[in-house]
């Protein structure tokens, strides 16, 4: 959500030529029941709200294996904090996590076209590989 706000005070900067919007207002705009207008995408206050409270969750049945990709513009490649607990979270629940970082563009942030050619190799090594579970591919790619 806050990438989405971000996009439309981009948006109305590049409109107008200044920047008289701040989040915590398009937030409130959004409370008070209206639909932004974002990158040619209508955000309605329930969409805003349910990305707002969203969280990554596996049932607790999972038996499978996961490959946790997340990707980074810092050459240091460390996973970031929330994705280290996330993935101990999970490890500690006793589901099968491989975690990694990769460097990469932010794609899902650019009104550009990105390949992100080390996303991309991960994934079909991931694909390719044969895990602990004896299926070949049985992966869940984040």
């Amino acid at each position: 959500m806050n990438q989405l706000l971000r996009q439309k005070i981009a948006g109305d900067l590049l409109d107008s030529g200044i920047n008289r919007t701040r989040s915590n207002e398009l937030r409130e705009r959004l409370r008070n029941g209206e639909t932004l207008e974002i990158g040619g995408y209508a955000i309605s206050p329930r969409l805003a709200s349910d990305l707002e409270h969203s969280h990554f969750t596996v049932d607790r049945n999972y038996s499978g294996h996961i490959e946790w990709f997340e990707l980074t513009s810092a050459p240091s490649r460390s996973l970031s904090p929330a994705a280290q607990t996330t993935v101990a979270a999970l490890r500690t629940g006793g589901i099968d996590v491989d975690a990694m970082a990769l460097e990469g563009p932010g794609f899902w942030q650019s009104a550009e076209i990105e390949i992100c050619d080390t996303l991309i190799q991960a994934s079909l090594e991931c694909l390719a590989a044969e895990h602990p579970s004896g299926l070949p591919g049985n992966a869940i790619t984040l």
